[in-house]
């Protein structure tokens, strides 16, 4: 049971990484970045 909880954390920290990601790449289509 807390190997399965370990990988949800895991699951879980990588889509806020690629969530912080997309966040940072629309910042920079709004100040007319390439």
């Amino acid at each position: 049971e807390e190997e399965e909880e370990e990988e949800e954390k895991e699951k879980e920290e990588e889509e806020e990484e690629e969530e912080e990601e997309e966040e940072e790449e629309r910042m920079w289509f709004r100040h007319g970045g390439r």
